[in-house]
């Protein structure tokens, strides 16, 4: 009985006759499992730590909006009391 089989380009898998002097290892399954669990870990690590990681490169932009939005503001507040002091000291 034959257990290991090739494929080839034409899609037909092959017999290969067994050499007692060979050793042959299968490594597709165990490769498959390794990748799979890698794989596995990585959307694991990204779910946890990717939001974080996110959120702290955002950190900044924020912050900069929002000191870019309080300095728009306290001038919209100085040219309005300025304007109301104008208008005021006319009369």
């Amino acid at each position: 009985m034959v257990g290991l089989q090739i494929s080839l380009q034409d899609g037909v898998w092959n017999p290969v006759a067994p050499d007692p002097l060979a050793f042959c290892v299968n490594v597709g399954d165990l490769l498959q499992v390794y990748f799979k669990d890698t794989q596995i870990w990585y959307a694991i690590f990204l779910t946890l730590c990717g939001g974080l990681v996110g959120a702290f490169d955002r950190l900044g932009q924020v912050i900069i909006n929002f000191i870019l939005f309080l300095s728009c503001h306290v001038q919209r507040e100085f040219e309005i009391h300025y304007l109301i002091d104008f208008f005021f000291f006319m009369d």
